[in-house]
């Protein structure tokens, strides 16, 4: 990893911080400043840091001495303590930059729907990739998705259809046993794996006309989804008996709905 190339400069702080000092004792604090940005830490040999800003031992002791309040030892080191800080901060606030910049990147290329996008955000936590190396980030954030919507199954890939029968049956008022939704919901399914949708109309539609064939009847609907898959048909159908259907009576669709929608004071 490349190192930060910048790092925060307050000019009131530093300004106030050093409005007694001569030129060139905030020319040693700033250059001091610098390379621990750079290195991390400053040696504790004077010489040594008199040679980093060029100067001789005996000029820097004499600048060292008013400037050193500014530094503290840690781990045989010199580091100037709010700089360090600022350093984590920074750096911290980059790779939380970097993991969640990734994770959107990864979401809005990977073609998922809304449900599973707003799944993968509510179970993600920058915290579980912060140890994760920035050159395998994106192949393990890939597999933490993978993971993530193979746990949810089925259920979470067609919830979008589960979404659109509960809102359906509720603005319609629609009340049915949870014996029915649970069919309507397998029905559904089948249909999603098929690759062929509802949209609102349509469910509705589809639920007034099994409900007024059915008459509310669970097992009633459990014969016609076995009978209508079997048939590989793409509606829902009771068995015929002589070419008519056995409850409808020739009636029309538009008819059925019609009729359910008057008994129940349901708007078609």
């Amino acid at each position: 990893m490349s190192k930060d190339p910048a790092f925060l400069f307050y000019s009131k702080d530093w300004l106030e911080g050093t409005a007694e000092y001569m030129p060139d004792e905030k020319g040693v604090y700033i250059d001091l400043l610098c390379y621990q940005h750079q290195r991390g830490s400053l040696p504790t040999d004077m010489n040594r840091l008199a040679k980093m800003v060029g100067l001789s031992d005996e000029y820097f002791l004499k600048i060292w001495s008013v400037i050193s309040v500014h530094f503290e030892r840690a781990d045989n080191r010199l580091v100037n303590r709010k700089l360090s800080d600022l350093m984590t901060e920074r750096l911290e606030r980059g790779r939380i930059n970097t993991i969640t910049g990734t994770f959107a990147a990864l979401l809005r290329l990977g073609g998922y729907n809304k449900t599973e996008i707003a799944f993968l955000k509510k179970c993600f936590k920058v915290s579980d990739f912060n140890e994760i190396e920035t050159e395998r980030l994106t192949e393990r954030l890939t597999e933490w998705i993978s993971d993530r919507l193979k746990s949810i199954g089925d259920v979470n890939k067609d919830a979008d259809y589960v979404l659109l029968f509960n809102k359906v049956i509720s603005d319609n008022n629609l009340i049915l046993s949870e014996e029915f939704k649970s069919l309507i919901l397998e029905w559904l399914k089948y249909k999603s794996e098929k690759r062929q949708t509802y949209k609102e109309t349509g469910l509705k539609s589809l639920l007034i006309k099994v409900m007024q064939d059915t008459g509310g009847d669970a097992e009633e609907l459990r014969k016609m989804i076995l009978y209508s898959t079997s048939k590989n048909y793409d509606g829902l159908f009771k068995e015929k008996d002589n070419g008519v259907n056995k409850k409808n009576n020739g009636a029309t669709d538009a008819e059925l709905i019609e009729l359910f929608a008057t008994k129940y004071g349901v708007k078609p």
